[in-house]
């Protein structure tokens, strides 16, 4: 699982149990405040949202040697199709990505050299 845009309207809105709000442009990410509507209430201030994870960047995959790296659709998720309407909003930009890889098995390091070859062909 990877976070996407914490500002996203399924994360906002509150219609899925949660608001974040109070946004915040940090180095690297953003911070942002959360509210779970629970009886009391229950907020708190996230620590902070990696840019690199919700762009989409696959960096963090592959420095710690993840290959084959997929987002799982959200259309492919058991309770989506039961009930389209409810899930319609969360389609739209989620606050979460499945994301499936597997761990490479061999690890090989290149010269500078090698890998411009590579690059090349």
């Amino acid at each position: 699982m990877r976070a996407c845009d914490p500002r996203s309207l399924c994360l906002t809105d509150g219609k899925y149990g949660a608001a974040f709000h109070s946004f915040a442009d940090i180095p690297g990410g953003v911070r942002y405040g959360c509210a779970i509507h629970l009886d009391p209430p229950l907020e708190f201030e996230a620590a902070s949202s990696m840019e690199i994870s919700y762009r989409g960047s696959t960096e963090l995959h592959e420095k710690y040697r993840l290959v084959d790296v997929e987002v799982e659709p959200y259309e492919n998720e058991a309770g989506v199709p039961e009930d389209p309407a409810f899930s319609k909003m969360f389609l739209g930009p989620s606050g979460v990505a499945i994301v499936r890889a597997i761990k490479a098995k061999k690890f090989i390091r290149l010269t500078r050299l090698e890998v411009r070859i590579l690059k090349a062909t």
